[in-house]
């Protein structure tokens, strides 16, 4: 592997420093690396890096003061070439952004950021800009899933995913009733409403069970068999269904917008229907993504 560029800052002129070690940078293929030797912390130069190069660095401490400081700052792939579901994997909060956009990315999050704008017709550097704004150096905190023990990560799933999930599910369910009995003649898509969410249940129940009686112990176990495979493509499947679901519900309530003269009730149902949308879409992402690579690996 070929030696990091090294950059002692107190040997350069002040003004000239910070020009510096972004040409340095600019320099480097991908992958390769520079060692920043400094006499105190260089956050603000982080900040500066997360601007201009945002999500597309790696910045490690090899030593942390008091007297020096050295920091391996690595180029890495353009996040215009960056796979969409890892680009959540790492924030959460993007998926909020990507949603918004139309990109899918937990079951066909396996393609690059560019690409999917391209699929979509989207101008990329506009949802470079709203990913920005959303995100951020210290903007998002979220648990590092990568590191967990895929036990940890499947109590994560059923305390956190499938318990609130099911709570409110049954809630939605309840006021879709409530208010497309309401409010049905007035605002006919209200009973395609009431019906996609008993779809939307029944699949979602019928799903949890398979995951939490089949699929979750096998992985537990430290299957790696022929019927493992089997249940992880049936999960991704069933995902796909509800995912299907999800995008109907999306378009027949102009993504969540309720009508102007819609009263609280239907105000609130509206609200929880996006937010289960994004919780279950940030669930299933955690499971396509990670826990099958853990569970295969």
């Amino acid at each position: 592997m070929e030696s990091p560029i090294r950059i002692d800052v107190s040997l350069l002129p002040p003004a000239t420093r910070h020009d510096t070690i972004f040409k340095a940078y600019e320099s480097l293929d991908e992958g390769q690396s520079l060692v920043l030797a400094i006499d105190h912390d260089p956050q603000p130069l982080f900040y500066e890096f997360s601007h201009k190069y945002p999500k597309s660095f790696g910045w490690d401490y090899l030593d942390k003061g008091p007297e020096k400081w050295r920091v391996l700052i690595t180029r890495q792939q353009s996040i215009t070439d960056r796979i969409v579901a890892d680009l959540v994997m790492e924030d959460l909060s993007l998926g909020k952004v990507f949603d918004a956009y139309g990109i899918d990315f937990c079951c066909h999050g396996d393609i690059s950021l560019e690409e999917a704008c391209r699929c979509q017709k989207l101008d990329i550097n506009e949802v470079l800009v709203a990913m920005k704004k959303k995100s951020g150096p210290g903007a998002f905190w979220q648990p590092h899933f990568e590191e967990w023990s895929v036990s940890l990560l499947i109590q994560y799933i059923l305390e956190n995913h499938h318990s609130w999930e099911r709570h409110t599910l049954s809630d939605i369910e309840d006021l879709t009733i409530k208010v497309a009995d309401h409010h049905g003649a007035d605002f006919p898509n209200l009973k395609k409403v009431k019906e996609l969410v008993g779809h939307l249940k029944y699949a979602i129940i019928d799903h949890f069970f398979e995951e939490e009686n089949e699929l979750f112990p096998m992985i537990l176990k430290g299957s790696k068999s022929v019927e493992l495979l089997k249940e992880i493509e049936k999960m991704k499947v069933e995902h796909a269904e509800v995912g299907a679901i999800l995008t109907d519900l999306t378009l027949l309530t102009n993504n969540f917008q309720p009508p102007q003269q819609a009263c609280s009730s239907f105000r609130l149902l509206y609200s929880k229907l996006g937010e289960f949308k994004q919780d279950i879409l940030q669930h299933i992402h955690l499971e396509n993504t990670l826990l099958v690579a853990k569970a295969v690996a």
